[in-house]
């Protein structure tokens, strides 16, 4: 059967945007409650944050609306020059031009205005993983060559992005971006035995740079030991999981949280889904991770009927992110995952991370609107993730085992 593809505003754009929508409306409602009274003892003004978040809001969706509408075949041209820029940037935040807040150096910029490079580092290095799989992945039939050809640049690349993120250090960001690779791993057809070696591997280097960091380990030890130093390392986990359950099953009402009164720190940003908690109860809360999930789901069917590879790899990256993004920070909230510091997708408080997030899902829904297959197609020729072509299973890309074959035996 010849495959068609669907164009225009199909039902898993429209889903996205309505999704991404009603998250941007939930922030913008928990952001007025949560920093109302940070704002007026900071800035005199319960309306500062608010308002500076309405800003970062409208330059967020208008670089989600360009990034929806630009042809997104153009990031992978655009790769390696975002990929080396946002590297250079996230370096500079280790020199003296570096801000630090909250024991990690990821900030730049004048103190009125400063940017974190790693947000948009974490977007670059979707587009240049998606852009070299597409281009190397063939070189995994080669039994004698595929090392050298797509295993040692694939682990140079990633290497690239994420040690300087974990010298700032910024774990959450740097745990986010190992998910990232991990995912254009699994796609790229790599062996079962490479990728548990690959993910011991990673965990060794994750353990060893949150262990030579004291204000990272003291969160490592408040998780393992919620009842520990409850004045101390454990205090912001503390006030989390007591404002979280005094919600109960309906909430306290929107605006009458106790614990953005001083009690809970970074109300506003980190621990954001606290209030939420607190203000709506358990049923806000479902309903918002019912959100994220809604995303996700259409996010990984977009990926799954992508009519090209690059498409493919793109829209299943950017999904990951976002997943990966609000599981540790509810995690966090909740006490069931080491606090990081990492945002809530879409509902705290930010700048750099809300444009960046907006453009990556800018991409995402240009994907859904103008490179997925139709739903009559026959699945046989469609271009899941990982399908790089002749050669390779249908499924996740793997080389079939006739390929292996004739990749490594001569032609007669």
């Amino acid at each position: 059967m010849r495959s068609t593809a669907q164009t225009g505003w199909t039902p898993s754009a429209l889903g996205l945007v309505v999704v991404v929508v009603l998250l941007i409306a939930t922030g913008l409602v928990f952001v007025a409650s949560a920093s109302s009274i940070h704002s007026l003892t900071v800035y005199k003004d319960p309306w500062f944050v608010f308002r500076r978040q309405m800003i970062w809001i409208a330059i967020g969706l208008a670089a989600g609306c360009v990034a929806m509408f630009f042809p997104y075949a153009a990031w992978r041209r655009l790769a390696k020059p975002m990929f080396v820029v946002s590297v250079l940037a996230t370096l500079v935040t280790l020199t003296p031009l570096g801000h630090t807040r909250g024991g990690s150096r990821r900030w730049v910029g004048p103190e009125s205005i400063t940017v974190q490079p790693t947000e948009l580092l974490k977007l670059s290095l979707v587009f240049a993983l998606a852009s070299f799989v597409c281009a190397r992945s063939q070189h995994l039939a080669d039994a004698d060559h595929g090392t050298h050809y797509f295993l040692r640049p694939f682990l140079v690349i990633s290497a690239t992005a994420v040690v300087p993120v974990l010298l700032q250090p910024d774990m959450g960001t740097a745990m986010i971006l190992v998910l990232i690779c991990a995912t254009m791993a699994v796609a790229s057809g790599l062996g079962g035995k490479t990728l548990l070696r690959l993910g011991a591997g990673g965990a060794v280097l994750v353990f060893l740079f949150a262990k030579v960091s004291p204000y990272r380990w003291d969160r490592v030890v408040a998780f393992l030991k919620p009842g520990h130093d409850l004045q101390g390392i454990g205090y912001h986990v503390y006030q989390s999981k007591l404002g979280f359950a005094s919600g109960g099953l309906v909430g306290r009402g929107i605006g009458a949280s106790r614990a953005k009164w001083g009690f809970l720190p970074n109300a506003h940003t980190d621990f954001i889904f606290a209030i939420i908690g607190e203000e709506t109860g358990l049923i806000g809360a479902v309903v918002v991770l019912g959100l994220y999930g809604s995303l996700i789901f259409v996010g990984m069917h977009v990926a799954r009927r992508a009519r090209d590879r690059f498409a493919s790899l793109v829209a299943a990256a950017i999904t990951t992110w976002i997943a990966t993004q609000a599981v540790i920070n509810t995690g966090a909230v909740l006490g069931s995952m080491p606090v990081t510091g990492v945002p809530l997708p879409f509902v705290s408080v930010g700048g750099s991370s809300f444009i960046v997030l907006m453009v990556a899902t800018g991409a995402l829904i240009n994907i859904a609107r103008t490179g997925m297959f139709d739903a009559t197609t026959d699945r046989a020729t469609r271009s899941p993730i990982g399908t790089a072509g002749p050669g390779t299973s249908k499924l996740h890309g793997r080389p079939n085992k006739g390929a292996r074959r004739s990749a490594s035996r001569p032609r007669p």
